[in-house]
């Protein structure tokens, strides 16, 4: 039958069921369950001892955590302050001393700001590829143009078509040095030859 029991942590009256197995209140099962999944860590602001749900948690109060975080702040690294500025500077491009209202401004005269914006341009521009170069299947020199990154090779179709093959020639021979390879080569060239006279005889017929 349904009864009443005094809860153990807080001693206040609970209901019963029919087993009589309730022993915590509500409030005081939530609190040990919360308790049971947190794990003890120590402050780092005052050190003391507190039960954190998670292992980001690093401060037992909200007063605690805005000390921290106002420290915190005022140990951040500061900008080094710079020179007054004395309202003159060196041209980047002629390096004449002139009058300079900020540190911003680098040239004395428009001609210099074209100049160094040309630099600036032609700097960061990509090199040419050679203007002559010896074609690899010929070995005849030819003229290059375009730019660096892919540079032509060979001088005409042709010696492209040449050279080709000749990797290939290349390949097959260190390929075809290996014997197991060698006779698997065999093997499949006897099997493509067979298929193609079956297929020459059935379409013949």
């Amino acid at each position: 039958m349904p009864g009443t029991a005094a809860c153990r942590l807080c001693g206040g009256t609970i209901a019963t069921g029919r087993g009589g197995r309730a022993v915590y209140c509500d409030p005081c099962r939530t609190r040990i369950n919360k308790e049971a999944s947190s794990r003890r860590a120590a402050c780092v602001e005052c050190g003391a001892a507190f039960l954190a749900p998670s292992r980001s948690v690093r401060y037992c109060s909200d007063a605690c955590r805005e000390k921290g975080y106002g420290r915190r702040g005022q140990r951040a690294p500061r900008q080094r302050p710079l020179p007054p500025h004395d309202g003159t500077g060196a041209c980047r491009v002629c390096g004449k001393k002139f009058r300079a209202p900020t540190r911003i401004v680098k040239y004395c005269s428009d001609e210099c700001r074209r100049q160094g914006y040309m630099r600036g341009r032609r700097s960061s521009a990509r090199p040419r590829a050679p203007e002559r170069a010896e074609c690899r299947s010929c070995g005849k020199e030819f003229a290059v143009e375009g730019r660096a990154g892919t540079p032509r090779v060979y001088c005409s179709p042709g010696c492209r078509a040449d050279g080709r093959r000749a990797k290939t020639r290349e390949y097959m021979r260190r390929y075809l040095a290996d014997p197991e390879k060698r006779a698997a080569h065999i093997v499949r060239g006897t099997e493509a030859a067979a298929a193609k006279r079956r297929a020459a005889t059935t379409g013949g017929a």
